[in-house]
């Protein structure tokens, strides 16, 4: 058969540099360029993009690109509108490519590959042969318009980048060596690929630009800003909050949602500060709480303990070595925090990250074979350390509650001693039952025990010891409850059991992405025999780049009520303090209503 091949604009290499210097906005779109036969293709006009063209051709004629590209770096972006129907069992490939590489290392982006695992998933494949490649579980929408972005580059910080619209989906950082040239792109087809398997788009494309390196986020950004409509905008960004006022977990629609909502007063607003300078003095705690206040937060959570010393004056543990000396001076910054907090009527739960380890202290729980970062929760010497470390606070301070962070295995753990933890509570070998990580289901089952039972012992106790000094104490903790056991990590952490057996109060459900999973919030909130323990934590911010950003004012207001309104939770979870911006203060503080209720009683 006939190819059909796309002239490369500026294919001597002077439009690419001129590109080079503007990105993807003001990149030639090569959609028109595609030939049939020596002659230009007909596509579909259309006053939005020029041109559309189906892929794949409906004759069967390849159509086909000879990019200027090659493994030192590129981008290749476009919009595509998939013909095929929502959760299709079938494999979709946009495009193939074979590099100049005796090895026949190849670049795809397909939505399914390597079946069945990875069926359904959204792969780029940069480099087969090199391992460099990254997936979303994210399906593109059928008969709807996204833009696709892929970046790579090599090297020693080598990468490859998986765009959706102006979202970084995936992401894969490896160190490999470029210096090959991409071969023809099939378009809409797998052939190119070693393992191809008659994979097609059946989709539409339009809009495709490649450029000789890799764009960043923020490009990707501004063309999907410029070039989106505002119906596809609002419908992809904002309809599912705005939906979320008209009806909720429970069905109700409209007025009848709001009126059984949460009011605003007794809702719990808590700001989550990982920072240690909260602690450095006075004005720093008394600035804080001034623009919590403004905001219309009520709860306040402090990092204490970030495994390398105490930000307060334990009895239980020594310092954080940046403020010893001041702590042996006298001050005391979670006293001062709490009665200042107390006094704008803010609770406290001072947030402790119970298994994770930033220095070199205590290497008698950290043996050979621990999982990197985190104390052997094994060890019955280590958890009676961390349990004195949570209650000395309990003790000594008017804390409204205590907030458990990491507080799971952090991995499995292969040590010598956990060998014979493992050997005594199971009757089994740990190293053949992990299996390098692929554990048969009866193992799964004996290694989730195992890890259950020692994290378990250290909430269970913990609870029951804190409550016996401060019986309205309230014990939080960061997890993502899930929706079945068998889907929870080999980490010990069981958030609903803990919840069910009610050692806990509230479960954090850590979900950072600019929509949360509002399906799997639901799910796993109807795991629980009290449901409204299951709270909410966003992000008010997105890394773009490599650096952080704040997110609007209004999504983060709106996502506040929508919690509030349309889940009726008592209370959401807002993750950085260091990231609040001014203008999500003026909008949480607009939404926040009069007479917020301080969070300090136990529900």
């Amino acid at each position: 058969m006939a190819a059909v091949i796309l002239a490369i604009p500026g294919a001597g290499g002077s439009t690419q540099a001129s590109e080079s210097l503007h990105g993807l906005q003001a990149a030639s779109d090569w959609t028109p360029a595609i030939m049939r036969d020596g002659k230009t293709a007909p596509g579909t006009a259309d006053p939005r993009f020029g041109v559309i063209m189906r892929l794949p051709d409906p004759r069967g004629i390849p159509t086909r690109l000879e990019p200027k590209l090659t493994m030192d770096g590129g981008t290749i972006s476009f919009w595509i509108r998939p013909g095929w129907e929502r959760n299709s069992t079938l494999s979709h490939t946009l495009m193939s490519a074979r590099w100049r590489d005796p090895r026949q290392s190849y670049l795809a982006i397909s939505e399914g590959w390597w079946e069945p695992g990875g069926s359904g998933r959204l792969y780029f494949i940069a480099s087969n042969e090199d391992f460099v490649h990254c997936s979303s579980d994210m399906r593109l929408p059928p008969h709807e318009w996204s833009l696709v972005t892929v970046t790579w580059a090599s090297g020693k910080s080598g990468f490859c980048k998986l765009y959706v619209d102006d979202e970084l989906r995936a992401a894969t950082e490896r160190a490999w060596w470029g210096g090959r040239h991409l071969g023809t792109l099939e378009m809409g087809s797998d052939t190119a690929a070693t393992n191809a398997r008659g994979r097609t788009a059946q989709a539409e494309i339009a809009g495709l630009k490649i450029l000789p390196y890799p764009v960043t986020q923020r490009d990707v950004i501004r063309r999907y800003a410029t070039e989106e409509t505002p119906e596809a905008l609002y419908e992809k960004k904002w309809a599912w909050l705005d939906a979320g006022s008209g009806g909720g977990v429970h069905g109700e629609g409209g007025p009848a949602a709001a009126a059984s909502a949460v009011s605003p007063g007794a809702f719990k607003r808590v700001i989550f500060d990982e920072d240690s300078a909260w602690a450095t003095s006075p004005e720093a705690i008394d600035e804080r709480l001034r623009r919590m206040a403004a905001a219309g937060f009520n709860v306040y959570v402090p990092c204490v303990w970030h495994g390398r010393g105490a930000l307060f004056p334990s009895r239980a543990a020594p310092a954080d070595r940046r403020f010893a000396s001041r702590f042996a001076a006298g001050w005391d910054p979670l006293s001062y925090l709490v009665q200042q907090a107390h006094a704008r009527h803010i609770a406290v739960y001072p947030w402790l990250t119970v298994v994770r380890r930033e220095d070199d202290a205590h290497p008698e729980w950290a043996d050979p074979g621990t999982p990197q970062g985190a104390y052997d929760v094994h060890q019955a010497d280590f958890r009676e350390f961390a349990e004195r470390l949570m209650l000395d606070i309990v003790d000594r301070y008017e804390v409204d509650g205590i907030n458990l962070d990491y507080i799971r295995a952090m991995g499995v753990c292969v040590s010598q001693s956990c060998q014979r933890s493992y050997r005594s509570e199971t009757a089994s070998d740990l190293l053949a039952d992990f299996a390098g990580g692929a554990p048969t289901p009866a193992a799964r089952r004996r290694i989730q025990d195992w890890q259950d039972a020692a994290v378990g012992i250290l909430v269970r106790d913990f609870s029951a010891r804190a409550r016996a000094l401060k019986p309205r104490l309230v014990i939080s903790i960061d997890g993502y409850a899930v929706q079945s056991s068998a889907e929870r990590p080999l980490e010990g952490r069981d958030e609903v059991s803990w919840a069910n057996h009610d050692w806990i109060d509230v479960v954090f459900q850590m979900d950072y992405r600019p929509e949360i999973d509002v399906a799997a919030y639901r799910a796993a909130r109807a795991r629980l025999a009290d449901p409204s323990k299951l709270w909410p934590l966003v992000s008010d911010f997105d890394v773009i780049d490599g650096s952080p950003e704040p997110r609007s004012g209004r999504w983060l207001s709106k996502v506040v009520d929508f919690v509030r309104v349309s889940e009726r939770a008592p209370g959401v979870g807002v993750y950085l303090y260091e990231l609040l911006s001014d203008a999500q203060i003026e909008a949480l503080g607009a939404i926040a209503g009069a007479g917020s209720a301080p969070g300090m009683v136990r529900h």
